[in-house]
């Protein structure tokens, strides 16, 4: 983690290279301990995510499943909810509010194939007693097995 723009004091950088033999877990819980650490050491400070990914192609020349995963379901779908913009390969952009509320932890699930999915999210959410993330619809799935839409 950079501290760029610190010296203004108006923003810290959080800069991420996804390598080719890292996966989609490995990175995101790389971003999420980079973002976690910079929104304790420097709360309110507006955070900028740059991700650069190597490799990571598939044989049509996007992006693999993980490095697509990573940009689209966790960062734009999760992780965006705690910075104040985003660049990386796929897009940039800036996000209307950084929250501060960054959860203690982060825990990922395979939750297999999409007619399971409901049950297996609802299941881990119970089991664990808190809130799962579906990056599939960027909604949290709750232990009664309700839905609301990430914000």
């Amino acid at each position: 983690m950079a501290g760029k723009g610190e010296q203004s004091g108006k923003a810290i950088a959080i800069y991420h290279v996804m390598r080719d033999k890292e996966n989609f877990e490995d990175t995101a819980d790389m971003l999420f301990q980079m973002v976690k650490s910079a929104a304790t050491k420097h709360p309110g400070k507006q955070r900028i995510l740059y991700l650069d990914i190597e490799g990571h192609r598939n044989k049509a020349g996007g992006f693999d499943h993980d490095a697509f995963e990573v940009q689209q379901g966790f960062i734009l779908g999760f992780l965006g909810r705690w910075l104040s913009e985003v660049a990386m390969p796929l897009m940039h952009a800036r996000t209307p509010r950084q929250h501060e509320d960054v959860p203690e932890s982060l825990i990922t699930t395979d939750v297999g194939v999409a007619e399971n999915r409901d049950f297996e999210l609802r299941a881990d959410a119970e089991a664990m007693n808190t809130p799962m993330f579906d990056s599939d619809t960027s909604e949290y799935v709750y232990p009664d097995g309700s839905r609301k839409k990430h914000r």
